[in-house]
């Protein structure tokens, strides 16, 4: 009897990471289930779905939403003190599908399984102490952007952006699931589930800044231990120690004016 059931949670587990792995883009099926932590977080991806397939959630009652606000403008100053002295992080570090050829779109990390630049954002490292926090970055783009439609990897977390800077313009928005869109307006924000296939569009000329924050799924006891569990995997991962080592802030260039 143990062997039987022993088959079926196999198979189930076989068809539930086959469901993640047919989603768009798909993986080819060798290197797929090569890579153990992609073939897991396809599995618990199809579970928290089955729980609950929600996208876009409920997000003006999180702490973090409402430290932002309450602290918006100092946020403001010392973003603006980094910005004028550091380079942006090219996303291209991440995934070379996203890789900038300019400083027109990037990123301040603060916080990546661990914190980074804390010494830099002291006040924002302050702010995101919370341990169900996993990842804070400033995601900036100045002038006109499209980045197509993509997906993030597990569903474990759920993706929160606030808006620190933006024209409020509605033609500047996130597309997620079909055509809902997502407008960023300063001192707002919105939460998702970025497993869901989503692009940005950003037709004006102006310069928007959101911070992002990957917060911890509230699930059942049972899905929370294993996200809980889960999460502390990927947190010593090899992948995510040398992306965090690629995310130190490089100083900008001085212009250096000499007399004749």
């Amino acid at each position: 009897m143990l062997f039987y059931f022993i088959i079926v949670i196999c198979i189930l587990s076989f068809i539930s990471t086959e469901i993640n792995r047919r989603q768009r883009p798909i993986y080819k099926f060798t290197n797929y289930y090569k890579n153990i932590p992609l073939v897991t977080m396809g599995l618990l991806n199809t579970i928290y779905k089955l729980h609950d397939d929600t996208c876009i959630f409920k997000y003006k009652n999180l702490d973090i939403h409402k430290l932002l606000q309450k602290n918006h403008d100092e946020l403001l100053n010392e973003f603006n003190e980094n910005y004028s002295k550091y380079k942006l992080i090219n996303p291209g570090i991440f995934s070379n599908e996203f890789h900038e050829t300019n400083n027109k779109y990037g990123y301040f990390n603060i916080k990546y399984y661990g914190n980074v630049n804390q010494d830099k954002f002291p006040l924002l490292t302050k702010l995101i102490e919370d341990n169900d926090i996993y990842t804070c970055f400033y995601s900036v783009i100045k002038g006109k952007k499209d980045i197509p439609e993509h997906r993030g990897p597990y569903a474990g977390i759920l993706r929160y952006h606030y808006t620190l800077f933006s024209s409020n313009d509605t033609k500047d928005y996130l597309k997620v699931k079909g055509d809902n869109k997502l407008f960023w307006r300063e001192k707002d924000g919105f939460l998702f589930d970025d497993t869901h296939f989503h692009e940005v569009q950003k037709k004006t000329r102006g310069i928007r800044v959101a911070l992002i924050i990957d917060i911890k799924r509230k699930l059942p006891f049972v899905l929370d231990q294993l996200n809980s569990l889960f999460l502390k995997y990927i947190s010593n991962t090899e992948y995510v120690k040398s992306c965090r080592k690629e995310l130190n802030l490089i100083l900008k260039k001085k212009i250096k004016l000499y007399n004749k």
